[in-house]
């Protein structure tokens, strides 16, 4: 008989726990935080830039509530879930 494989994604990592989906996102993340620190007061700036990069090491963990998928994939789906199709009572 056939066997099926149980995974067919898989990503690609450079340690245990660094992917380079993380590597990318969190450069991206920090790109989009340089492109928006002309509205940031000047003297705040290096801690805003703290802030956006710790911003972004939480946003690519492990959601703990939805395996297999990153904490901005939960937060997304919990923002357009359709309110009104389930209703508990």
């Amino acid at each position: 008989m056939f066997s099926l494989p149980k995974e067919i994604y898989s990503d690609m990592k450079f340690t245990k726990n660094l992917y380079l989906f993380d590597l990318v996102f969190l450069g991206g993340f920090l790109i989009a935080a340089w492109m928006t620190s002309y509205l940031v007061y000047p003297p705040l700036v290096t801690i805003y830039y703290i802030f956006m990069g710790v911003m972004g090491i939480i946003f690519t963990s492990k959601s703990s509530s939805n395996p297999n998928k990153r904490k901005f994939q939960s937060i997304y789906f919990a923002l357009i879930r359709n309110r009104k199709s389930y209703i508990r009572y």
